[in-house]
């Protein structure tokens, strides 16, 4: 609400006064979020893309996930990383025991270790995870 009020003051030509702590205020409010305001990106888009990577009759088999994958770095903040990769595990646990296409069930064991690409500070997250629901491996 705060920042509605500021943008209708400049907007509006309003008697308030938008001076450098405005601005700075502003720009540590955007450095901080910048995660969320990636446009077609987020968690719930990315694992979206993932579900319809999955589906042959959105994208065929053998179709690289990689592009999918890199866009976590930039949409998803590490402290969301943990929820999403839940997420990402109750739909493999779910799409597994749905497909019973072997050629399927291969793509999908593949996007794993994709994760693994990702930055460092990712692929621990990942690993702590992965260790904490031995029955997924």
């Amino acid at each position: 609400m705060f920042w509605e009020n500021r943008r209708n003051d400049c907007a509006h030509a309003k008697g308030n006064i938008i001076s450098y702590p405005h601005v700075e205020s502003f720009w540590l409010f955007l450095q901080s979020n910048f995660p969320k305001f990636v446009v077609n990106g987020g968690r719930e888009f990315i694992l979206q893309g993932i579900k319809n990577h999955f589906d042959p009759t959105r994208t065929p088999v053998g179709t690289t996930i990689y592009p999918i994958i890199n866009k976590i770095k930039t949409s998803i903040d590490i402290v969301d990383y943990k929820e999403f990769l839940q997420k990402l595990m109750d739909f493999s646990k779910d799409y597994d025991s749905k497909h019973y296409s072997l050629n399927m069930n291969d793509n999908l064991a593949n996007m794993w270790p994709s994760l693994f690409q990702l930055p460092e500070v990712y692929c621990d997250v990942l690993v702590d995870i992965l260790i904490s629901d031995p029955s997924f491996c």
